[in-house]
């Protein structure tokens, strides 16, 4: 150290840890920014199949709600008329959640898995249109459709994000 001229010195003293220093840094925040939107991304993930799971569960439990009451869309009489005026709001809801289905459908597997995205694209392909005179047969043609979409987007679901 004798020998060394102060620029030398100042060089090994400062610089060179400054540099480490800037390096580890940068190394640190290009870990840090790949962790957050892999985690970003996760948590859009989870929203897209927490959507689709919910809108699934809201047709199955509407058809499963029509269905146990067949008997109402079957007579004209007045307390059957009253039930039915219970009952569209629960239609509306399945209505809205086939509309969720739809857009989830459409967007393809940007979000989900592409086995989801075709699932799902069956799923409403073959949908009918719920018309209140055919309003059973439909329920009971798309019941366990719905039911095994379900199943299946569950299951990939949690292969997807990686939960058990």
């Amino acid at each position: 150290m004798g020998n060394e001229p102060l620029w030398m010195l100042l060089l090994k003293v400062f610089v060179g840890p400054l540099v480490a220093g800037i390096v580890a840094a940068g190394i640190t925040y290009w870990f840090s920014r790949r962790r957050f939107i892999q985690e970003r991304w996760w948590d859009r993930k989870a929203d897209a199949y927490g959507k689709i799971i919910g809108s699934l569960v809201s047709v199955e439990y509407a058809y499963e709600c029509l269905m146990e009451n067949e008997t109402v869309f079957e007579g004209d009489e007045e307390d059957s008329l009253e039930v039915k005026e219970d009952l569209q709001g629960i239609v509306d809801e399945c209505n809205e959640a086939w509309s969720r289905l739809e857009r989830a459908a459409a967007e393809g597997d940007y979000v989900v898995s592409e086995k989801v995205a075709t699932a799902l694209a069956e799923l409403v392909r073959g949908k009918e249109t719920i018309d209140p005179s055919e309003l059973m047969s439909a329920l009971r043609c798309h019941r366990d459709e719905i039911g095994s979409c379900l199943k299946f987007v569950r299951a990939e679901a949690r292969s997807d994000l990686g939960v058990k």
